[in-house]
């Protein structure tokens, strides 16, 4: 979690786990064994680093939210994660639509509701 003299810098916070996120999913991705993975797999992959990067700073991203603070700042990064979500979930079962059955069918909320 990145800070300044006010805080906590949300734009900066979200950009570095998005970073982060999106190098660990390519990692795997490139990897010659993850392309020999079932869906079962790479989602479990998915659910437990991948994820757990990208949603680390949520708890004091979401109290800033609650509290007005950079809520425009927080909306747009959570699309960016949202974004990094749908292609991971495409990547896991080799299909990107329709995303909203693919994510209840296999358990995994939307980040703007884990957000919250």
């Amino acid at each position: 979690v990145y800070l300044n003299a006010n805080g906590i810098r949300p734009s900066k916070t979200i950009d570095d786990n998005y970073n982060k996120g999106l190098g660990a999913f390519m990692n795997i991705k490139s990897t010659l064994a993850a392309q020999l993975w079932p869906p079962s797999i790479r989602l479990t992959v998915y659910k437990v680093y991948i994820r757990s990067i990208m949603e680390h700073p949520a708890p004091p991203l979401v109290l800033l939210a609650n509290g007005k603070r950079y809520k425009h700042t927080i909306a747009e990064g959570i699309k960016r994660l949202q974004s990094l979500q749908n292609e991971c979930l495409a990547w896991a079962f080799g299909r990107s639509r329709p995303r909203h059955t693919l994510e209840s069918l296999v358990g995994i909320t939307p980040i703007c509701i884990r957000f919250q």
